[in-house]
Parts: structure tokens; C-alpha cells; sequence
């Protein structure tokens, strides 16, 4: 991750700019294996991916999560990069 904004690390508790996925320190890995299936599929597909989930931890768990993950080229037809972005809103139990 080259850039996680101050919002996002206040919601989780976590700078992740500078960081590989597997460096995450997270409790569980449930965050990790919905990112790495994330990044599988664009990977597989070499589309957008686009998901919503809901805040898996106490702390979040008010929030719904809108993500997009694409496949970067360097002008070819091999991934070089992903590019994803992650957005937060206030939910209720209909949103999910």
C-alpha cells in the first residue's frame, strides 16, 4: 500500500501506507483473505472489482465499507500494480 489515508487509519486502528498485505496487523485474517480473494479476482478476470462489506470489528462495526480494486499495466498486457480504493459509510442493518 503506497498511500491509507488518516481517516482510514483512525477507523482501523492501523497505518498501512508502506505496507504488504501480509504485514496487516490485524487480530484474525479475515481482513487479509477478503483482500487476497479481492486482488485474485482481478488478477484472474484483469477487471475492476468492486465490494461492500460491513465493519468486521466493534469498532466499525457502524460503518459499510465500498471498495473498487483495478488491474494497473505498464502499457502491456501484465498486472504491474493494483490500484484500490476503500470508502466508509454509516449504515444500518437494511444497508447490508
Amino acid at each position: 500500500i503506497r498511500l491509507f489515508g488518516s481517516a482510514l487509519t483512525q477507523i482501523t486502528g492501523e497505518e498501512r501506507t508502506g505496507k504488504l498485505l501480509r504485514e496487516f496487523d490485524e487480530p484474525s485474517t479475515k481482513t487479509r483473505a477478503r483482500w487476497q480473494a479481492v486482488m485474485e479476482e482481478v488478477a484472474r478476470t484483469k477487471h475492476p472489482v468492486f465490494i461492500k462489506a460491513g465493519g468486521s470489528r466493534h469498532q466499525t462495526s457502524h460503518l459499510v465499507f465500498h471498495g473498487l480494486v483495478m488491474p494497473m499495466t505498464n502499457g502491456g498486457d501484465s498486472i504491474e500494480q493494483f490500484l484500490g480504493a476503500l470508502f466508509t459509510a454509516y449504515t444500518s442493518d437494511e444497508d447490508l
